[in-house]
């Protein structure tokens, strides 16, 4: 499953911790699943955007606090143009103390070898509600300006973040006291996105994946609904779209020959799709995004 792992560099080699503001100006908003080592925290700033943390769907609007386990599928979606979220994303590790002390042994280890995970979501009428946004407003901050000791803050606030979860008891056990296993569903999921990473480029049909994991097209498709909050005709299409994406900015292969290579038969097609999932065409996303 690692093609379904989101592999990327986080701020820098002494200090791997990034966030990152995500807007959505096109109204066309799409980050397929995916999953990283890292602890993820979801802080809405406007709008409207769903949430999918394995299989299941949550609403996200302003002030909502979300959390992100290391190695849970996630999913976001919105079709709000006015939609704006910052995600900070840390090494749970680099929070760690040298000395094996209480904090460290009680709360961090646990956390760590995920026998402790975190709330997927942090209600606002919660008594912790307001501390915990005041320390992200703080890493937003600091982490925007740079200022002096940035590094220094953030962590603080992070172990602020985790102090305040569980003085309020909100950190959850493993279910099953399985730290490391995987639902039914959400293995059926991973493997779902890994067929389609597999298979993007080829003739994918209904029938042809539905077969494949011994489904009906017709149940196929209402799993896929539930679950990725999308069709699977759509799913295919932003991935192959995604994938094109990544061919425009790493190579000069022309429009039409990146098109046959990501899986669609139609060149116009795909410029369509092209343009009403980034909202542009794909060489005026190649203009603008090419180094």
């Amino acid at each position: 499953m690692r093609s379904l792992q989101e592999l990327r560099d986080r701020g820098s080699f002494l200090f791997p911790f990034q966030h990152y503001k995500m807007d959505n100006p096109c109204g066309n908003l799409f980050v397929p699943y995916h999953w990283h080592d890292e602890i993820e925290i979801l802080y809405c700033l406007e709008g409207q955007v769903t949430l999918l943390v394995s299989g299941i769907s949550y609403d996200m609007k302003k002030g909502s606090l979300f959390f992100i386990n290391s190695k849970e599928l996630h999913q976001i979606i919105s079709t709000d143009p006015s939609m704006s979220y910052y995600a900070y994303v840390f090494p749970l590790e680099n929070l760690q103390f040298s000395a094996p002390d209480h904090c460290q042994t009680r709360y961090l280890k646990p956390l760590l070898e995920k026998a402790l995970l975190f709330p997927t979501q942090l209600a606002s009428n919660h008594a912790c509600y307001h501390d915990i946004c005041r320390e992200m407003e703080t890493i937003i901050r600091v982490n925007e300006e740079k200022s002096c000791a940035y590094q220094l803050v953030t962590k603080a606030s992070l172990l602020k973040i985790i102090s305040c979860l569980a003085q309020n008891r909100l950190f959850r056990d493993a279910p099953s006291g399985l730290p490391n296993s995987l639902s039914d569903s959400d293995l059926t999921m991973r493997n779902i996105m890994d067929w389609l990473e597999q298979h993007y480029q080829e003739k994918v049909t209904l029938e042809w994946i539905s077969d494949s994991f011994h489904m009906s097209p017709k149940y196929f498709s209402r799993y896929f609904k539930k679950h990725f909050q999308t069709t699977f005709s759509e799913y295919l299409n932003h991935i192959r779209i995604e994938n094109a994406c990544i061919l425009l900015l790493s190579t000069d292969r022309a429009v039409a020959d990146i098109a046959l290579f990501c899986g669609f038969e139609n060149t116009s097609y795909f410029i369509r799709k092209f343009r009403e999932l980034t909202g542009k065409t794909p060489l005026s996303y190649r203009t603008l995004y090419a180094k």
